[in-house]
């Protein structure tokens, strides 16, 4: 039986790949191709996909107000397909299959059509879109409550859990993210990415936010300055401007 496939994107050059690689599959059939969320929108109460392929910056409505239009049974799984990484975490607030970062390549875009397929077949995306047209309206500012950090990285979206993050450094528009195990770069400004830290996360010096949780010793130093130890060893300075605010976090 052949999945039926919609395309949502505004750009002409994208719809082409993306037909190109379905027709790749044999067992694909493309119900429709759509420039705009308007016609998007009318395409899924017309053709009924198994499948949506969306763009999420596009004229008339987004992806993601597509998807808030629809009642809850009439919404498929969806791979959101994006050049930009800023929309990672709301759409998997929105259960998508798999977020397909542009440029991509075959196989990773078979990668996520594979989740797509899965999705379809185990219909998870209906089950948690209908509660999420339960719990939210669409005109609701919605308050980031996720626990995940998104990271960019060649060709995919890496999602951290924020208690595995351990510390972070600025080094101007890039900042390293430490974890147990490996070190990820996110180009993104340590003050921006300060703003998206849960209230564990505390800056320490102009170049360094740590983990409350990872924090084993505090040692003084001279003129004002302290040392912080991790429990993995990494010993950090934390300059005078910033030691009284640590401390009232940690209790002292």
């Amino acid at each position: 039986m052949a999945l039926r496939v919609l395309i949502a994107d505004d750009e002409p050059a994208a719809r082409e790949r993306l037909r190109h690689l379905l027709e790749e599959e044999s067992d694909i059939q493309i119900v429709a191709e759509c420039a705009d969320g308007i016609s998007v929108l009318s395409a899924i109460r017309e053709h009924s996909p198994d499948l949506i392929l969306l763009d999420i910056r596009m004229p008339g409505l987004s992806g993601f107000e597509v998807i808030r239009k629809l009642s809850p049974g009439l919404v498929p799984p969806v791979i959101f397909v994006s050049a930009h990484d800023d929309h990672a975490l709301e759409a998997f607030d929105f259960c998508a299959a798999d977020y397909l970062l542009k440029p991509f390549d075959r196989d990773r875009f078979r990668k996520a059509l594979l989740l797509g397929r899965e999705a379809v077949l185990h219909r998870e995306t209906i089950q948690c879109t209908n509660a999420l047209h339960e719990s939210r309206q669409p005109s609701e500012k919605q308050e980031n409550k996720t626990d995940r950090l998104a990271v960019r990285s060649p060709g995919k979206i890496n999602l951290l859990i924020f208690s595995e993050i351990i510390w972070i450094q600025g080094a101007g528009n890039y900042v390293e993210v430490h974890l147990e195990k490996r070190t990820l770069l996110l180009r993104q400004t340590l003050n921006a990415l300060e703003k998206a830290l849960p209230p564990r996360f505390v800056r320490i010096s102009k170049s360094h936010i740590v983990n409350l949780d990872w924090v084993h010793e505090l040692k003084p130093k001279s003129h004002g300055d302290s040392f912080i130890i991790l429990q993995n060893g990494t010993q950090l300075i934390v300059t005078r401007n910033y030691r009284i605010k640590l401390r009232q976090k940690l209790g002292i």
